[in-house]
C-alpha cells in the first residue's frame, strides 16, 4: 500500500498508532498495553480450568478469502499457532484469534 493511501493512514491511525506509540514511546506507569506471548495466555486460562478450542482449516482460508477482498489484503497474513490463528501484516505478527471453553 502507497504511504497516501487513505485505507492505509485510516489503518494505521486507528488500529496500530495507539499500540505503536505505547511500544516505541512509553515506559513505566505511561506504558497500558503489555504484550505478553501467546504461551502465558494459554498458561493463564489452563490454571482457570479452560482448554483452548482449535479453529479450523476452513476458518483459516476463510479469513485470507475475506482479506484478499480488500486492496491490502495481500499484505494480511494468517499462520496456525497450535489451535491459534495469528493474524499478521506483511509477515510481522499482529494479533492472535483463540477460543476457549471450560473442561
Amino acid at each position: 500500500m502507497d504511504r497516501e493511501d487513505e485505507n492505509r493512514g485510516i489503518t494505521e491511525s486507528i488500529y496500530l498508532g495507539e499500540a505503536i506509540r505505547n511500544m516505541v514511546a512509553a515506559d513505566g506507569a505511561e506504558r497500558v498495553i503489555r504484550h505478553v506471548n501467546i504461551d502465558v495466555w494459554r498458561k493463564f486460562f489452563a490454571r482457570l480450568g479452560m482448554k483452548e478450542i482449535g479453529f479450523s482449516v476452513s476458518s483459516l482460508s476463510q479469513a485470507k478469502l475475506v482479506a484478499e477482498k480488500f486492496s491490502c489484503g495481500s499484505s494480511c497474513t494468517f499462520d496456525m499457532d497450535g489451535k491459534s490463528i495469528i493474524i499478521g501484516w506483511k509477515g510481522t505478527p499482529i494479533e492472535s484469534l483463540l477460543a476457549w471453553e471450560f473442561s
